[in-house]
């Protein structure tokens, strides 16, 4: 029986994705257990801290199918924590007592805290394969709309036109500084700050929060993913959105194609005016600003044309897809 969404049978898919709930498991944690322990052994064997064949009895036993997780359940529940658990099982797996020797020296946060970083380890392998892959997927839709106009938004409305490309390209850089961030993930936890030696409350809810963050994290990668792989851009529809206003989100490019004719300032009330007589009028912004005289007298209908293709406003937009495409790592 599911309690949570991560483990649901239903909403699993869409929450989560198999891979990261493995690396959370119970099976892998536990391994991580018997990883540690193996590796304690081997060494302090090597080092002669305990004898050789003490060493290489707790190695063959390192292996998580000889290990009983009902059994650990218990244990666990009656302990408060299943490093015990393991270790007394460990033990008992061995021959002549040689179990004995089994956590030589080791403390039950020495082994979960390691198995902890293990599994965030593997877990950030998959969030920045995840990671990885929507950067892709986003440069190819920004290098292929690097001037594909879509109009701007400011303030909850239209605005000036950009380009598609610049739009992925800021979701992009985005992403490449969260796989640079991830990157420098080791060494800021190195410098925590923990509250004496870690055996209070905080240590317990790590054992909840990482695998619910990681889990969901998971998810919504995935679903992101999904989205920009199979995202169908329409060109068409997109410059529809552009005239929806017959040319009003252009008034900007238009006050400054006038200005070095009328003064800028002029130009501004004068559009500013036009764009007022076009929504009241319902009438293009193109016909009104061609029938006015002081436009007439500097500029004719196909200068005013250009004015208003967005095609021809879209400022630095190619020349900042250009810069985050740069940023691409080669693999």
């Amino acid at each position: 029986m599911a309690a949570s969404i991560i483990d649901s049978r239903i909403f699993q898919g869409i929450f989560t994705t198999d891979a990261m709930r493995q690396v959370w498991s119970d099976e892998n944690r536990t391994q991580k257990y018997l990883d540690i322990e193996c590796a304690l052994a081997k060494v302090q064997g090597r080092l002669g801290l305990i004898p050789q064949e003490a060493a290489d009895e707790i190695v063959s036993h390192c292996h998580l199918d000889q290990i009983d997780l009902d059994l650990l359940r218990q244990q666990t529940e009656r302990i408060g924590y299943p490093i015990l658990g393991v270790v007394s099982q460990l033990n008992k797996l061995c021959r002549d007592k040689l179990g004995e020797y089994c956590h030589w020296g080791a403390t039950t946060q020495d082994i979960t805290d390691t198995a902890t970083v293990l599994q965030v380890r593997e877990a950030l392998v998959l969030v920045d394969d995840e990671l990885a892959a929507i950067a892709q997927a986003l440069a190819k839709l920004a290098r292929e709309h690097r001037l594909t106009p879509i109009i701007g938004r400011s303030n909850l409305q239209q605005a000036i036109p950009v380009t598609f490309g610049y739009k992925m390209a800021g979701l992009l850089s985005a992403v490449l500084r969260h796989r640079e961030r991830i990157a420098q993930l080791a060494a800021l936890m190195d410098a925590m700050v923990a509250d004496h030696e870690r055996s209070t409350g905080p240590w317990q809810i790590e054992w909840i929060v990482l695998p619910e963050a990681f889990c969901l994290l998971a998810g919504a990668l995935k679903q992101m993913r999904t989205v920009v792989e199979g995202l169908q851009v329409d060109p068409v529809a997109m410059r529809r959105n552009i005239d929806m206003t017959g040319g009003l989100v252009m008034s900007e490019a238009v006050m400054m194609g006038l200005g070095p004719y009328i003064g800028r300032e002029y130009a501004h009330d004068l559009v500013y005016d036009l764009c007022r007589q076009s929504l009241a009028e319902n009438k293009p912004l193109l016909d009104l600003l061609e029938a006015h005289p002081e436009i007439k007298a500097h500029v004719d209908r196909a200068a005013l044309a250009r004015m208003l293709d967005p095609a021809n406003y879209l400022g630095q937009s190619g020349v900042m897809v250009d810069r985050v495409l740069a940023c691409m790592p080669a693999n």
